[in-house]
């Protein structure tokens, strides 16, 4: 039912000599992407015109969001057909890489202070003033169920049938770059979210190991596979010194190592600011405890 022009990323398989030609440039999405570039950067600009250079949005917080976006480029224009490792190296940049540096550089308060007149404190009001809202983003950004969907869509892309119509369906293929971004930004929010709350650490440790448990399951599956299991890449590896099955397993290294990687840093980040803050309500005295009567 596809008509043979407007499929993705079929034909012959490239080399060496054609990675640099495999860059996909789409004017509508350098559009969008430099959209969200100016708004955030107009949004900053009038929190720090008002409140003072890295008030509102700390400097460190701004040059997070910079680098989230420039990979984000990166990972959408790149050639995405030379390989499955390299395809599933752009799915890992996008949900273990991009998300996080997103969500860490503030992006809603900038953006709401970079719409024109006063569209942002009104779309502030008009969430604040409905519960539904609220108890609705309050379910779906908690760890576990942010990790479920995340693994659902992880799942469900990779799935022979599914990841081939992605190849060669335009649509499909920007439904899948969406959804991993989708649930990689709902992921690494809502351990942000759980980053202020007593019990949250606990619950975001949760959302974490189980992510890397059907991440390394995922990866198992792709590397011990007795046989390629995506027959579409199935000849395009070989220009490369790759067999589809070698370029399969490669595929599932970087899912189970590199990517991981984030998750396991974002746990540790959340311990070390649970107990920062338990330090700091709950002091300790450096030196001996002395009676009052000046007596150790």
């Amino acid at each position: 039912m596809v008509p043979p022009e407007a499929a993705a990323h079929a034909g012959e398989a490239q080399a060496i000599h054609d990675f640099w030609s495999a860059w996909a440039f789409d004017p509508l999405l350098v559009f969008l992407l430099g959209l969200a570039s100016v708004l955030y950067a107009r949004g900053v600009h009038r929190l720090w015109s008002r409140a003072g250079v890295g008030r509102g949005i700390r400097i460190w917080r701004v040059w997070a969001f910079a680098c989230g976006m420039v990979l984000l480029t990166l990972a959408i224009v790149g050639p995405l057909d030379v390989l499955f490792s390299v395809h599933m190296t752009q799915h890992m940049v996008l949900m273990s890489a991009v998300a996080p540096l997103l969500v860490v550089g503030s992006p809603v308060v900038a953006f709401l202070a970079g719409l024109p007149g006063g569209w942002g404190n009104a779309l502030s009001r008009w969430w604040n003033r409905r519960s539904w809202t609220r108890a609705f983003w309050n379910r779906v950004a908690s760890p576990g169920t942010a990790s479920i969907i995340q693994g659902l869509a992880l799942f469900a892309w990779h799935l022979p049938k599914i990841l081939e119509l992605a190849l060669v369906v335009d649509p499909v293929h920007d439904a899948m770059h969406i959804s991993y971004l989708v649930a990689g930004l709902l992921f690494w929010w809502s351990l942000v979210r759980c980053y202020h709350q007593d019990v949250g650490p606990a619950f975001a440790g949760i959302g974490i190991v189980s992510t890397m448990m059907y991440m390394g399951f995922l990866s198992a599956l792709l590397v011990f596979a007795p046989v390629p299991l995506y027959p579409a890449y199935i000849g395009r590896s070989e220009p490369w010194g790759l067999s589809a099955l070698e370029d399969q397993q490669l595929a599932g290294l970087i899912m189970w190592v590199p990517a991981s990687i984030p998750y396991f840093v974002g746990g540790l980040g959340l311990v070390a600011g649970y107990l920062n803050r338990l330090e700091r309500r709950h002091p300790q005295s450096s030196g001996p405890q002395r009676n009052p009567d000046g007596t150790r």
